[in-house]
């Protein structure tokens, strides 16, 4: 990690190349954030939204619904996140009903020290979705 995070680009994609021999099971994932303020995908999460509102007819993008809990509620769910210790994003692209407007959500939290609450972030997130689908917004 260290050697990624001093290289430049070229090395950098030489050095991934290198990813794919690793035992992934040997691997552990570690208890605290560790160097996400250096080794990470840094996009803001208007970036987010406008490439899963790109992909929103996309089906690789509808497999998991994410937070919103009644898939056949709405005309288009879409979503994509990941977490790891000190980081949590949840971007969901949505559409009520068709014809309607398409809305995209993207919430990160990133704490280069401590562990984040994901309940309370996926709260917060699901509320958003809510008003979206109550017609609130």
């Amino acid at each position: 990690m260290e050697s990624y995070i001093k290289a430049d680009t070229n090395k950098r994609r030489e050095l991934l190349k290198d990813v794919e021999k690793i035992d992934i099971n040997a691997v552990s994932i570690p208890a605290k954030p560790v160097d996400i303020d250096k080794i990470e995908w840094f996009f803001s999460t208007k970036e987010l939204c406008r490439v899963i509102y790109d992909l929103k007819d996309a089906d690789e993008i509808k497999i998991n619904p994410g937070l919103v809990s009644t898939k056949q509620d709405w005309n288009i769910v879409g979503f994509k996140g990941g977490s790891e210790p000190g980081v949590i994003n949840y971007t969901h692209v949505l559409q009520k009903e068709k014809d309607k407007d398409v809305y995209s959500v993207s919430v990160t939290v990133n704490d280069t020290a401590n562990l984040i609450d994901e309940n309370k972030v996926a709260e917060l997130t699901s509320r958003l979705i809510s008003l979206i689908g109550d017609g609130k917004i």
